[in-house]
């Protein structure tokens, strides 16, 4: 099953508008994805819905690059939901027949890795190039040659990677990691980073604590689903388990959400799932928010102009957020190497 709906104002170019009852399923403002691929229930219990403007935006912008077959890097916290928007670009490819492969980067050889890039590229060839996407997992844990290649074969789409034949398939790498602090990290050219970005070939999934909005919303849809299939009646969340969930800091993300609702769904004694069902852990137990200890000033300014550049069409766009001249931010990406 897949399923995609779109407001009116967010639907990407070339795409139909929801339908009449789409829209009363979703609400003005809504997106939802839902799949039964195996890796998107992995990741992210198969679904994502939104009412974050920041989210519908990504999954329009996914949405509409996987309909281009344009090869990007992936972005995002553990859990976040990488996988399931990698699957969804996959979907949206028009050609029919394309081959899906993923690839595990953490934890293996460079000589496994081609082994199985050959194998993926086999597969690709007997399904059709022109409409397959191979995915490579967690490329934070690449060599750094491997990476660079892999980040030069997004940025150029050559035939060959890692010894494999491509025959026109589409590559997705997912990185926790943030593509510039990524490559930087690595000793790599930063404008390989800076060139990603200018052919959009960056998507990055907010972590859920970034769109608290988002928060019932999906957690109401991974209760009702384990509803579903346990076969109860529907399960609702009380207004106080509401509050707890949008309150939680969320550092497992998506895939935290959904093993802590589909949990209560089981221990749950009656049709209202309450606090004591949740059993979030304890505010002690919880990530800090600077696992790595307290940033500098500067630190966090970098950040949080990265990340507004990251949201905005243009530099005046980010400068009008940031609330400085276009001249200033100039200045500061040079300082912070943005």
């Amino acid at each position: 099953m897949k399923r995609i709906f779109y407001s009116e104002e967010s639907r990407p170019g070339g795409l139909a508008a929801a339908t009449p009852e789409e829209a009363a399923v979703g609400g003005a403002g809504f997106a939802e994805l839902e799949t039964d691929s195996n890796k998107g229930a992995g990741s992210a219990g198969g679904i994502i819905a939104s009412r974050s403007a920041r989210m519908r935006r990504v999954i329009d912008r996914a949405r509409q690059l996987g309909f281009d077959h344009r090869s990007v890097l992936v972005e995002g916290e553990r859990g976040a939901g990488k996988s399931l928007l990698t699957r969804m670009m996959h979907d949206a490819e028009p050609l029919e027949g394309g081959g899906y492969v993923t690839l595990e980067c953490k934890g293996i050889s460079p000589e496994k890795l081609m082994r199985g890039m050959k194998r993926a590229a086999d597969v690709v060839y007997e399904r059709g190039g022109g409409a397959s996407t191979i995915v490579l997992e967690d490329v934070d844990h690449l060599p750094s040659a491997m990476l660079n290649d892999l980040v030069q074969a997004l940025v150029w789409r050559p035939q060959l990677l890692f010894g494999a034949e491509l025959d026109g398939a589409r590559l997705i790498g997912t990185t926790r990691t943030e593509t510039s602090a990524l490559l930087q990290s690595r000793g790599l050219s930063e404008d390989l980073a800076a060139r990603l970005r200018r052919l959009g070939a960056v998507v990055t999934v907010p972590p859920l604590r970034e769109r608290r909005e988002d928060i019932v919303v999906m957690g109401e849809r991974f209760l009702r689903k384990q509803a579903e299939e346990d076969g109860r009646e529907e399960l609702k969340l009380a207004l106080p388990a509401r509050q707890a969930l949008t309150a939680y800091h969320w550092p497992g993300n998506v895939r935290e959400l959904r093993s802590i609702v589909e949990r209560a769904a089981v221990v749950a004694r009656n049709a209202t799932v309450d606090v004591a069902d949740l059993a979030l852990p304890l505010a002690s137990d919880a990530a800090p928010l600077w696992p790595e200890g307290r940033p500098s000033l500067d630190a966090l300014e970098r950040m949080y102009i990265l990340r507004v550049i990251r949201e905005c069409a243009t530099l005046e766009e980010a400068a009008a957020i940031l609330k400085v001249d276009i001249t200033t931010l100039w200045r500061k990406r040079r300082r912070y190497g943005i």
